[in-house]
């Protein structure tokens, strides 16, 4: 698992309790904790195909977050609603997600396995409400042997204080500076310099908004020297077209959420916290099924307004 960069001590740290486990026949739940794009969840996925070997393809289920493919939280409920679709879409991968819910995963990790082993990924476990965290509680209480329970969070008061005190938490970071050229070094990305410092801005450290931000720069050269335009008119109130114009862009490439922690990011920096308050507010809209568009009406009509 070389390709993985950082967080040295929290991979070593899931690697002795799952070999702590699997000596004494017991099951696992382990959180990794830290907010979007620090491998977590690739990290985990690699664990657990690493180990499953053979039969990763029977033994191991991931659930997974399809948000971005459904321009809309996907939440993770006790049973599949009707208005639910049970095929996704994954349409960069071209592949077809069959829809998951709790009750289903409870009983997945109930039945019997060809080796003996099971691992369930269960990815953003935020996107569980109330009811569904009490229906995954009794699976994390008294899990069979040989279970092993991986899940990623933002943060530790996403869900239920039941639910964490009944897990390993494991806090991942971003990367150090060192790390981040290392990795840069290591996965030969170049960026041009006129554009390395707006880059790295909008990455954060974050290796895959860095490794993502680099396929989209080959595909759209024009749309950082836009970027750097919003992030120069967002310091100031008007050009109220422009900005929504250039949001326009910013959302249809897949990087609206990488463009707001950064935008959020700078006002905290520049000390204007009542600004960066209210912009994180417009990011969480999303996530309580408010559109995108009605998220930035909000932005101008309490901010710009």
């Amino acid at each position: 698992m070389g390709k993985f960069f950082g967080n040295d001590a929290a991979m070593q740290q899931l690697g002795m309790y799952y070999d702590s486990a699997q000596s004494q026949w017991t099951p696992i739940f382990i959180i990794a904790v830290w907010p979007h794009w620090i491998w977590k969840t690739s990290f985990l996925r690699s664990f657990a195909e690493e180990k499953l070997w053979l039969y990763s393809k029977t033994d191991f289920l991931w659930i997974r977050d399809c948000s971005k493919y459904l321009w809309k939280q996907h939440i993770l409920p006790v049973e599949m609603p009707k208005t639910s679709a049970r095929m996704i879409d994954i349409v960069d991968e071209w592949i077809v997600y069959e829809n998951k819910w709790v009750r289903e995963i409870n009983d997945w990790l109930q039945y019997s396995s060809i080796w003996g082993k099971k691992i369930v990924l269960i990815e953003n476990m935020e996107r569980m409400n109330g009811s569904s965290m009490n229906a995954f509680l009794k699976t994390c209480e008294e899990p069979l042997k040989w279970r092993y329970i991986f899940a990623t969070l933002d943060h530790v008061s996403s869900v239920l204080p039941t639910i964490i005190s009944r897990a390993m938490v494991i806090k991942f970071s971003p990367l150090s500076d060192s790390e981040m050229e290392e990795y840069l070094k290591n996965n030969e990305i170049v960026f041009p310099d006129n554009h390395k410092d707006i880059i790295i801005k909008l990455a954060m450290w974050k290796p895959w908004i860095l490794k993502t931000l680099s396929n989209i720069f080959w595909d759209n050269s024009d749309l950082f020297g836009k970027i750097r335009e919003l992030f120069w008119l967002m310091q100031n109130k008007g050009n109220l077209n422009k900005k929504l114009n250039l949001f326009k862009e910013v959302q249809d490439c897949w990087l609206y959420d990488v463009f707001l922690d950064a935008l959020i990011k700078d006002y905290v920096e520049q000390w204007r916290s009542e600004l960066a308050d209210e912009w994180i507010k417009v990011k969480k809209m999303p996530l309580n099924n408010v559109s995108i568009d009605n998220a930035l009406w909000y932005w101008i009509l309490a901010l710009e307004g």
